[in-house]
């Protein structure tokens, strides 16, 4: 909010919570599929016009988010403990070295939460409910690309893609095998050596 804003208002700030806490009740998983991986170029819109398109992109965003009320309400409790999960792997060691468990029963609550979370099922969406999901996302990204706001899962998403592709690229430079020198038993003795085999 800034006072005497024509469009920046206490309104369009609670709106943007209020959106921003539905969109974190998507699944990292369904959220990466279906949201817009680029945000919308502002550089040609005024600053002072921006909270204006972004009232309109959220307004239309309120009927979406009415129609998928059931669909988001389901994922609510899974990604809760997706999050308690992620923020519990990234802290057991660090956890068990300071040996906080004696100190507290937050981080047993944690482990108990991550179990839950291995077993839990995610609700997937309905075939009918996926193009209402994917213009929601849509709106909704969009919206926050012109507050300066960039969901962080799309940066914790980018930052764990960088780890596998090295270790792929690791695993798939297997050394060519040795060159073998031919022997009389051999059908067709052209082999070509290696120069270090060389007589």
């Amino acid at each position: 909010m800034r006072p005497g804003h024509p469009f920046e208002t206490s309104e369009l700030d609670e709106l943007r919570a209020d959106q921003r806490r539905a969109l974190r009740l998507i699944p990292v998983d369904v959220f990466l599929e279906h949201a817009p991986a680029v945000g919308p170029d502002v550089d040609n819109v005024a600053p002072v016009d921006r909270p204006m398109i972004e009232t309109s992109l959220r307004t239309e965003a309120k009927g979406l988010l009415r129609e998928l009320t059931s669909l988001l309400n389901g994922w609510r409790h899974y990604t809760q403990l997706e999050t308690l999960d992620a923020f519990y792997q990234s802290n057991r060691a660090a956890a068990e070295q300071l040996d906080v468990r004696r100190q507290t029963t937050f981080f047993d609550q944690l482990e108990m939460a991550g179990t839950a979370h291995r077993e839990a099922e995610m609700a997937t969406p309905r075939v009918e409910d996926a193009p209402a999901l994917r213009r929601l996302l849509f709106l909704l990204v969009w919206a926050d690309g012109l507050s300066d706001y960039r969901d962080p899962r799309f940066a914790s998403a980018s930052a764990a893609s960088a780890v596998p592709r090295e270790r792929d690229e690791r695993i798939i430079q297997v050394p060519a095998p040795p060159a073998r020198r031919p022997s009389a038993d051999d059908d067709d003795a052209t082999e070509l050596l290696a120069p270090a085999d060389l007589p």
